[in-house]
């Protein structure tokens, strides 16, 4: 949908909860942008992998408390590169890496997030 700017404006006027709507999710959308400018410029390739992870299993993973893990979809190894702003090479690595010192395991299309309550 396109809106010329005089037809936006006059929406905003006439309506403060769309305004307030808007607003709220600009708000959102620019903390996010500041969290990963954030991550970017000061964590490593893991410690950002490993904050992806964790948003990830917020948004869409399953918290087995009894077990202190979490399952969610494994993502593709590029989409994680997108995320984390490495190579899908160094995220393949780094997730090697987790798994060996039994922080996660991948399982098919599974991503399984051990010790859960340690982070």
């Amino acid at each position: 949908l396109i809106l010329k700017k005089k037809f936006f404006l006059k929406i905003l006027e006439d309506n403060p909860l769309i305004t307030r709507s808007i607003l709220k999710e600009m708000s959102i959308r620019l903390r996010e942008a500041d969290e990963k400018i954030r991550n970017l410029a000061y964590m490593d390739v893991a410690g950002r992998l490993a904050r992806v992870i964790m948003d990830l299993v917020k948004k869409e993973g399953t918290i087995i408390e009894s077990k202190n893990i979490a399952v969610l979809p494994m993502p593709s190894r590029q989409t994680l590169a997108n995320l984390v702003g490495a190579t899908r090479e160094t995220v393949s690595r780094v997730l090697g890496s987790f798994q060996k010192r039994g922080i996660i395991t991948i399982s098919g299309k599974k991503l399984i997030v051990h010790n859960l309550k340690d982070y």
